[in-house]
């Protein structure tokens, strides 16, 4: 079976690799010289070399066991969140601090845009590595969209999260999505909350059940944003 991994990112500047377990395995002073928003592994590195953006919305590429920065403030708009897929590993998609949609090339460095239009309510979103097809946006509202950009960009696909109530008793809870993450098959969400406590989702189910809280070495961790890439 495959092994689980989580990279979690704390809000001072610090990455740290996880088992699935919580065995800290590795921890990376980055150069973001704060908190960090988003960060993501980059396709065919050998799980080495992740992006991020930090709390000024700058984006950086860094190699993870070297700690080498390979990249730094490309030309693109202030980035909330970014997301990477396996069938394109050349492009980092990106959520700007104005909620538009664009595709950074690293091969290049040239940005284009994206079909998706304005929503001022998305906080943070994710593409599905093996079905990039698949496209989720976190809301400020607490709810998650997901979109079948075969079908449509206007139109989701399924809508969950907190307005369903799954999440409104649990103490802390905060309504706001921070960090969304599809499984690789698109088959789960795992979602963290302005407190960073963890939920994964299980999208197969109609009503979109709340699977499980995540062990708590997530939340003992500060976890500002995570990414996961063997899950």
């Amino acid at each position: 079976s495959r092994l689980r991994y989580l990279l979690s990112a704390s809000d001072d500047s610090v990455v740290k690799l996880w088992s699935i377990n919580g065995d800290s395995l590795h921890t990376l002073k980055t150069q973001a010289n704060g908190k960090i928003e988003s960060l993501k592994f980059l396709p065919c590195s050998g799980n080495s070399v992740f992006a991020y953006t930090n709390y000024e919305k700058n984006l950086f590429i860094q190699d993870f066991e070297r700690g080498e920065l390979l990249v730094a403030n490309p030309r693109t708009e202030p980035v909330r969140s970014i997301a990477t897929t396996d069938n394109h590993p050349q492009y980092i998609y990106c959520l700007y601090q104005n909620s538009g949609m664009a595709v950074y090339d690293i091969r290049f460095g040239t940005v284009s845009s994206s079909p998706f239009e304005l929503d001022y309510l998305r906080t943070c979103f994710d593409v599905c590595r093996d079905r990039p097809e698949l496209v989720a946006f976190g809301r400020k509202d607490g709810s998650i969209m997901v979109y079948d950009v075969r079908n449509s960009y206007h139109r989701p696909l399924k809508t969950f999260g907190s307005a369903d109530s799954q999440l409104k008793h649990r103490k802390n809870f905060m309504s706001y999505v921070r960090n969304i993450h599809f499984n690789e098959k698109g088959t789960e969400i795992i979602m963290t909350d302005g407190f960073g406590a963890g939920y994964l989702f299980d999208l197969n189910d109609d009503a979109h059940k709340l699977r499980r809280k995540l062990n708590s070495f997530m939340e003992q961790s500060l976890i500002g944003s995570m990414s996961v890439f063997r899950f």
